[in-house]
C-alpha cells in the first residue's frame, strides 16, 4: 500500500512567510496606484508578489527572480 499524500506541503511558517510577502506587495502595488506612480514601487511589488508566488508552489527560482528584483528597486531607490 502507498502513504497518502500529504494535503498541503506549506507549514505554519511557510503560511506566514508567503502571506506576509503577498501584503506587503499589495501594499506596494496601492502605493504605485495611487502615490505617485514611481517604478520602484511597481518593481518592488512584482518582486514580492513572485516571492509569494514561487513560496507557495515551491518553485526556488521564482522566490531567487523575485527577491532580486524586490531588493533591486529597494537599492534603487536609496542609491540612486
Amino acid at each position: 500500500m502507498t502513504e497518502p499524500e500529504s494535503k498541503s506541503h506549506m507549514t505554519t511558517g511557510n503560511w506566514i512567510f508567503v502571506a506576509a510577502a503577498a501584503l506587503l506587495g499589495v501594499i506596494n502595488l496601492i502605493d504605485f496606484a495611487f502615490q505617485g506612480h514611481d517604478f520602484r514601487d511597481l518593481g518592488a511589488a512584482v518582486g514580492l508578489l513572485f516571492i509569494a508566488w514561487g513560496g507557495y508552489k515551491d518553485i526556488t527560482m521564482v522566490m531567487v527572480g523575485g527577491a532580486l528584483l524586490a531588493i533591486g528597486s529597494v537599492a534603487a531607490k536609496y542609491l540612486l
